[in-house]
């Protein structure tokens, strides 16, 4: 952890985190699939149900892969 107390303080820190295109379009990328995936999965429960499993993995994956 940074040590952040704040919201105030994590600010530009986030901003900074965030400031390349590329990781930018990453997190547009998993955040549209978890959308699509918990849309589907509440329309399709009964024989899609493993689409929330994958939610986490879209959600966090594609976030993961813009810090390497």
């Amino acid at each position: 952890m940074n040590g952040f107390t704040c919201f105030r303080e994590f600010w530009p820190y986030y901003l900074q985190e965030h400031a390349r295109p590329g990781t930018r379009a990453l997190h547009y990328v998993g955040t549209t699939l978890v959308i699509a995936l918990t849309i589907g999965a509440l329309l399709l429960a009964e024989r899609w149900w493993w689409l929330l499993a994958a939610i986490p993995v879209a959600g966090y994956g594609f976030a993961w892969a813009a810090i390497a």
